[in-house]
């Protein structure tokens, strides 16, 4: 794809922009944060462009679940609730789910072991969390059941296809959420945003790769 070495630089640069931005606490921060998703969108929605033939109508859903993340990325950047933010959130791991489980065939035990990990870091999360956040509780549980679902069809997918960008990429979404979800609602950790950002639009772009070379190509 001559099209990729050029969107990764720019995607790189626009990371550090974007890291850039929230260091200087500048107000245009919240709208910058949410356009490398958009461009992972718009690079799927290219690679449908180029396809032969008869494309199955579902995929077009693909870019829906990154769009619904560029909302997630601006919400959490503007508003105080992060509620609304994880509402985006859930609704793109939910067709992330849809379209790994439905390119797969079959759910291998192997896959669903990766709920272990998750399990014990809930326990952990939710014995510390504060008071004045326990109201948060409800939609964290169900925001950590989707995204388990969307790293366990992804493990799955990985297994079946042999492609371990899927796999790759759902961990650095677990390990980003983990961590922004403890700096947010726990503990304050110094510097968060120099981890969770690269790793979470590492994890965006490793599932972008994966869709395009697994699913559409």
């Amino acid at each position: 794809m001559e099209l990729y070495p050029v969107f990764i630089s720019i995607y790189v640069l626009l990371v550090i922009l974007v890291l850039t931005l929230e260091n200087q606490k500048s107000r245009f921060y919240p709208f910058f944060k949410a356009i490398p998703a958009l461009m992972c969108a718009f690079l799927l929605l290219w690679s449908l462009s180029t396809l032969n033939g008869k494309i199955q109508t579902h995929l077009y859903i693909i870019p829906v679940a990154l769009v619904f993340g560029a909302c997630g990325d601006f919400l959490l950047a503007r508003m105080t609730d992060i509620r609304y933010g994880l509402i985006a959130f859930l609704a793109g791991h939910c067709i992330y789910s849809f379209i790994f489980i439905s390119a797969a065939t079959g759910l291998s035990l192997y896959s669903l072991s990766i709920a272990i990990p998750v399990l014990i870091y809930c326990l952990f999360f939710f014995r510390k969390l504060p008071s004045q956040n326990r109201s948060l509780r409800f939609p964290v549980l169900i925001y950590v059941t989707i995204l388990t679902c969307m790293i366990i069809t992804a493990t799955n997918l990985s297994m079946v296809s042999g492609n371990y960008l899927f796999i790759s990429g759902g961990l650095l979404f677990l390990c980003s959420d983990a961590l922004l979800a403890w700096d947010m609602m726990v503990q304050r950790v110094r510097n968060s945003i120099l981890l969770t950002l690269p790793l979470y639009y590492s994890a965006q772009l490793l599932l972008t790769s994966a869709i395009i070379e697994t699913v559409i190509a």
